[in-house]
């Protein structure tokens, strides 16, 4: 990756906004972890035309009006097939579904255990506990949307839609490893042209 990723400005933006659906039977994340999480996709996103917010929780300002696209968020327990996997979203013959999986408590345990400055993250005030565990959840949060929004399995070497995640990856304050691959953005463009308008429309049709 080479210099910083080409911005969407000027287009109008897409705001995705998550439903939280808690099915998992570990500890699910804070409230403040989640919020965390949610700046931290969205800032990740942003540059590139689409807001990440919570249902019923407003999230960050437009600045000009976009369509809105309701997902589904399950912090779910693993089924067997995706286990050693942080999150996931099942693409149905090339059609990405609306909603995302992240284990949450795998992520939890993953950056918990890393060491940073000298002490695990887990010994650290639970300020700073939330701070990088959120942060980590977002970075996964905006990974799966990666999938979601190029409606693709694919991974790539670097990059927000690489295959694996180290806890120092996840937990530092650098978001720059994060940043969507440049290869990538004639598709992401594609597929929210196409989004947009069919949102768009449906919103309108709405009584």
């Amino acid at each position: 990756m080479h210099g910083r990723a080409p911005t969407m400005r000027g287009m109008s933006p897409l705001r995705i906004v998550l439903t939280l659906v808690l099915a998992t039977t570990g500890e699910a994340p804070s409230e403040r972890q989640v919020a965390l999480m949610i700046r931290e996709a969205d800032a990740i996103w942003r540059p590139h035309g689409v807001a990440v917010a919570l249902e019923g929780r407003g999230g960050p300002a437009l600045p000009i009006p976009g369509a809105e696209l309701p997902l589904a968020l399950r912090f779910a327990d693993p089924p067997a097939a995706r286990l050693g996997r942080l999150g996931a979203v099942r693409l149905v013959h090339g059609v990405p579904e609306r909603s995302l999986d992240i284990v949450a408590a795998d992520v939890s345990t993953l950056v918990g255990q890393a060491v940073w400055h000298g002490r695990r993250v887990d010994e650290w005030p639970a300020t700073m506990v939330d701070q990088i565990k959120g942060r980590a959840l977002g970075r996964v949060l905006a990974h799966e949307l990666g999938h979601f929004l190029l409606a693709s399995p694919v991974h790539t070497r670097i990059g927000l839609m690489r295959a694996g995640f180290t806890a120092r990856d996840l937990a530092s304050a650098d978001r720059r490893p994060f940043q969507v691959n440049r290869e990538y953005l004639p598709r992401l463009g594609a597929r929210l042209d196409r989004l947009r308008p069919s949102l768009a429309n449906a919103a309108l049709e709405q009584p």
